[in-house]
C-alpha cells in the first residue's frame, strides 16, 4: 500500500493535524515576509482614514476573489472537479506562500482537480494565459490614464495589441505541438483563445479584479491624502501589475509610473505604492486564511479520539509488516 493510499485511510481530524504542521512549517517559511507586510501597513496607513483604509482592504479581497474565479473557469474547461468555492479557496491559499511562490503553490493545489496525466504542466500554461489575458482590462485603464493626459494613449493601445497577439500565437503554437508535456502546457496556455466561451467567462471576472484593484488604488490614495487620486490610481495599477512580472520591481515601476506622471510627486508616489501593495498583501492574507479554513474545516477536530486510534493502528500494522 502506498504513502498517499494510508494518507487518505486516515480519519479528517489526523489530516487536519497533519495540514496544521504543514502550515506551521509555511508560516515560518513565510514570517518575514508577512512581518514586512505588516510594518509597511503599519507605517503607510498609520495616519489613514480607517473607513477607506477598511474600504480599501475588501476592495484588494474583492480582487484576489475575482482573480480566483478566472482561473477556476479556465480550470473548468479543463475538467477540474473543483466547485467555485473550492476552486477559489485553493487560489487564494497560495496568498500565504512566500513573495514569488504564490502562483506556483496555486498551480500544484488546482492541478490536483484536474483529470489526466501532466495536470501541472495543464495548469502552468493557464495561469500563463490568464496573466497574458488580464493586460485586455489592464490596457483600457492605461487608455483610461490617458485621457487624464497622465501616459500617452498608444501605450494602451500597444499593449492590448500585444496581448491578441500573444494569443494568437500560443493558439497557433499549440495546435502544432509535439510531445505531451508541451502540448498540454501550450493547450493551457491558449485556452482561453480557443474556447470564446471560457475567454468571455474569464476577461469578466478579470475587469472586475481590476477595477477592484482601481478602487484599491483610489481608497488608499485617499485615505492617506494623496492629491489628484484618480490619476494616481489609474497610473500605478497598470504600472505595478507589469512591474511585477520582474522581480523586486513592482514598487519600483508604480513608484516611477506616479511620480512621472505630473500630478503626484516622487515621495507622495513612494507613499502611496507602498500603502497599495500593503494593502494588498493584507487583503491576500485575509483570503488565504479564509480559504485554509474552508479547505481544512475546523469541525473535523471533533473526531481527534478516532484519528489517535487510527494512528496507533497504523504504527503497529508498520511494525508487524
Amino acid at each position: 500500500m502506498t504513502a498517499a493510499r494510508r494518507l487518505r485511510q486516515l480519519p479528517p481530524g489526523l489530516l487536519l493535524a497533519l495540514s496544521a504542521v504543514a502550515l506551521a512549517a509555511g508560516v515560518a517559511v513565510a514570517w518575514r515576509p508577512l512581518v514586512r507586510h505588516g510594518r509597511q501597513l503599519a507605517e503607510a496607513l498609520g495616519a489613514a482614514d480607517p473607513a477607506l483604509a477598511a474600504l480599501a482592504v475588501a476592495a484588494a479581497a474583492a480582487a484576489v476573489i475575482s482573480t480566483a474565479l478566472a482561473w477556476h473557469a479556465a480550470a473548468c474547461t479543463l475538467g477540474s472537479r473543483a466547485g467555485a468555492v473550492e476552486g477559489t479557496s485553493r487560489y487564494a491559499l497560495g496568498c500565504l506562500a512566500p513573495p514569488k511562490c504564490g502562483n506556483p503553490v496555486r498551480i500544484a493545489l488546482l492541478a490536483r482537480t484536474l483529470p489526466g496525466r501532466r495536470s501541472l504542466w495543464a495548469m502552468t500554461g493557464v495561469c500563463g494565459g490568464v496573466s497574458v489575458a488580464r493586460m485586455l482590462p489592464l490596457s483600457l485603464v492605461m487608455v483610461a490614464a490617458a485621457a487624464t493626459n497622465a501616459v500617452p494613449v498608444w501605450l494602451g493601445l500597444a499593449l492590448a495589441a500585444l496581448t491578441l497577439a500573444l494569443l494568437a500565437i500560443a493558439l497557433a503554437a499549440c495546435r502544432r505541438a509535439h510531445g505531451e508535456r508541451l502540448s498540454r502546457l501550450l493547450a493551457g496556455f491558449a485556452l482561453l483563445a480557443a474556447s470564446r466561451r471560457t475567454f468571455s467567462k474569464a476577461l469578466v471576472w478579470l475587469s472586475l479584479a481590476t477595477l477592484a484593484k482601481v478602487a484599491v488604488a483610489l481608497a488608499t490614495a485617499a485615505a492617506i491624502g494623496i492629491g489628484s487620486p484618480e490619476e494616481a490610481a489609474l497610473v500605478l495599477v497598470p504600472s505595478l501589475a507589469v512591474g511585477r512580472m520582474l522581480p523586486f520591481f513592482g514598487v519600483a515601476a508604480g513608484t516611477l509610473a506616479v511620480g512621472t506622471s505630473g500630478g503626484v510627486g516622487a515621495g507622495s508616489a513612494l507613499e502611496l505604492a507602498v500603502a497599495v501593495s500593503a494593502v494588498e498583501g493584507l487583503g491576500g492574507i485575509l483570503c488565504g486564511v479564509a480559504g485554509g479554513c474552508q479547505l481544512v474545516r475546523l469541525a473535523h477536530l471533533r473526531d481527534w479520539r478516532g484519528s489517535l486510534g487510527a494512528l496507533r493502528q497504523l504504527v503497529a500494522a508498520r511494525a508487524t509488516s
